[in-house]
């Protein structure tokens, strides 16, 4: 029998001890009293919430790496890797999973917590995170993290440069109120459609481009 995890590794220690906490400061004080303790338990709760999912299996997919709504799908200029690209922009929900996924199985070529200047399209002081990860076939995929200028959250990523990720597997964390966009290569086929409501991991946002039509439905399943 498969066990799904509610909470991440980390999280469910402070979870426990805050919850700890709170339970015995109530048994002297009334629960008012002690109401502000156990909202930082729910928060403590929200904020490190990282259930298990099963994956679909999706050869040459490109995963949304983040819950949220899709709000931009067009042709853009990537100036990470200077190249024509379509842009999928996802904007993510506020009450969501904060871990993100890998959109894609490949090597993480290199991770920048920041831009050093602006390029075209992004400001130095709203980008949060560049990956740039490359597949097996050679396709660069970028994933740009933007979060409201001078926004104290920080997103992280938990894999090295050099190392390998599995599409739809946990790469990092990403901050409150921010927009993740993928650049991939121009010719891939895009399923992804503005309004629409994805889920990290779990929806596929596009197809890499082989000449090979992606599959509609695809039953196998792993759960992480």
């Amino acid at each position: 029998m498969t066990r799904f995890r509610v909470f991440s590794e980390t999280g469910i220690r402070w979870v426990v001890i805050t919850a700890v906490i709170a339970a015995i400061v109530n048994t002297q004080f009334n629960f008012l009293d002690t109401l502000p303790l156990w909202l930082i338990v729910l928060l403590l709760a929200v904020y490190y919430y990282d259930p298990d999912r099963k994956l679909p299996s999706h050869p040459l997919g490109i995963m949304c790496p983040i819950d949220g709504i899709v709000s931009h799908v067009e042709l853009f200029h990537d100036p990470i890797r200077d190249r024509p690209a379509r842009r999928i922009r996802v904007r993510a929900d506020i009450v969501r999973v904060y871990y993100s996924r890998s959109p894609t199985e490949g090597k993480l070529m290199e991770y920048w917590p920041q831009l050093q200047t602006d390029v075209p399209g992004y400001k130095r002081s709203e980008v949060n995170g560049v990956w740039w990860i490359q597949t097996d076939e050679e396709d660069d995929v970028v994933m740009i993290i933007q979060t409201p200028s001078k926004w104290p959250g920080r997103a992280s990523c938990r894999i090295q440069a050099g190392e390998r990720i599995g599409q739809g597997r946990r790469c990092g964390r990403f901050p409150l109120f921010c927009d993740v966009d993928l650049l991939i290569p121009e010719n891939a086929f895009v399923h992804a459609e503005v309004g629409q409501s994805v889920r990290a991991g779990q929806d596929a946002l596009a197809t890499l481009n082989h000449d090979v039509m992606p599959e509609a439905n695809n039953l196998n399943e792993t759960v992480v």
